[in-house]
């Protein structure tokens, strides 16, 4: 299975007009950093090379568009996910099976779920039983609170991966009665060993973790949860998931040391700015402020962000509980993974099943 079936990152949905975070902030030097942007040059150079491709070469379009596709990952950058749909349309017909699968990525990480599923079908009638568009479904499914359907794409994929993936769907697709099975499969499958990707086997470490956590042990969650980013610092959804842990926990330097590389990606950049508040540091002002234009200008752009992040970020830095519940509704319509079981009840929005 390729890489990017195992990355675990966050994925974006379009917030409407009332996230609004106040007034427009003014930096209080020039020297300020408010937001950093993708290097120009670089994108610049993509462009250019997209410009000179052929409708019908598929082989080098794919290339630019997953580059641009794992760099908003990396950046939490949603304009370059733009700007490889654009490519990925520009594209003679008929649209390779790769170029179905970028598809569906692109749509899942805009938290178009239905498009996503669309795409999938839409290769999987032609190319059934393929192991990266069943993984994809699974987690698709999986994040919508759809666990007997993920957990059949996971039954799919048995036989087609290798043990560790087919452990890690099962795991992540448990029900409340077998977590406790699944978990020690997992454990038994990771302790073994074997050859495969870091990623892989981050992203069961990381299960761990959220396995444990559902079963009140903290401590295991933040051992697991170390090991996966120890193997791959790149997966944000790992990252984020301990700083919940740390937020929860009130251990404040640690959470802000754990963020304070992550400008870019809200959802890291919020909590960082949540515990150089709770610190009383002198540029924790100055982080908000930025932090809250950055996030009006990208709803004012009508850009996707974090659905989840929004409410989390008017409880806890705006003190707004009636949009941070509402907030947390439409969220939950929307994703179900622990994150929003918490944001549920954490806001008084409703109580997780």
């Amino acid at each position: 299975m390729s890489r990017r079936a195992v990355l675990a990152l966050g994925l974006w949905l379009g917030l409407g007009p009332a996230w609004a975070l106040g007034p427009v902030h003014v930096p209080a030097s020039d020297d300020a950093l408010v937001l950093v942007l993708p290097e120009g040059r670089a994108l610049r150079d993509e462009q250019r090379r997209a410009r000179a491709l052929e409708p019908a070469d598929w082989e080098g379009r794919l290339a630019l568009v997953r580059r641009a596709l794992d760099r908003a990952r990396v950046e939490g950058e949603p304009r370059l996910a733009g700007q490889a749909e654009a490519w990925l349309a520009a594209g003679t017909l008929p649209w390779p099976a790769e170029a179905r699968l970028l598809a569906a990525e692109l749509k899942q990480w805009r938290h178009d779920f239905a498009g996503a599923l669309a795409e999938l079908d839409v290769l999987e009638h032609g190319q059934p039983g393929r192991a990266d568009a069943l993984w994809l479904r699974a987690q698709i499914l999986r994040v919508q609170g759809r666990l007997p359907e993920a957990r059949r794409a996971c039954l799919a994929l048995l036989g087609r991966v290798g043990e560790l993936e087919g452990a890690s769907c099962m795991a992540a697709t448990a029900q409340p009665g077998e977590r406790a099975a699944l978990e020690g499969l997992l454990e038994r499958v990771l302790a073994r060993g074997g050859e495969e990707a870091p990623e892989l086997r981050a992203h069961a470490h990381a299960l761990l973790g959220e396995l444990a956590e559902r079963r009140g042990d903290a401590a295991a969650a933040e051992r697991a949860y170390k090991r996966g980013l120890g193997l791959a610092p790149e997966q944000h959804a790992t990252r984020l998931a301990l700083a919940e842990l740390l937020r929860e926990q009130g251990r404040w330097a640690e959470l802000a040391e754990l963020t304070v590389a992550y400008p870019g990606v809200d959802g890291l950049a919020l909590r960082h700015a949540h515990a150089l508040r709770q610190l009383e540091r002198p540029e924790a002002a100055e982080t908000i402020a930025g932090l809250r234009e950055r996030l009006a200008a990208e709803a004012a752009r009508g850009e996707p962000g974090f659905e989840r992040e929004a409410a989390w970020a008017a409880w806890f830095l705006e003190g707004d509980a009636e949009q941070a519940r509402d907030l947390a509704r439409r969220n939950w319509q929307l994703q179900r993974e622990l994150p929003d079981e918490r944001l549920l009840v954490l806001t008084g929005a409703g109580e997780a099943p």
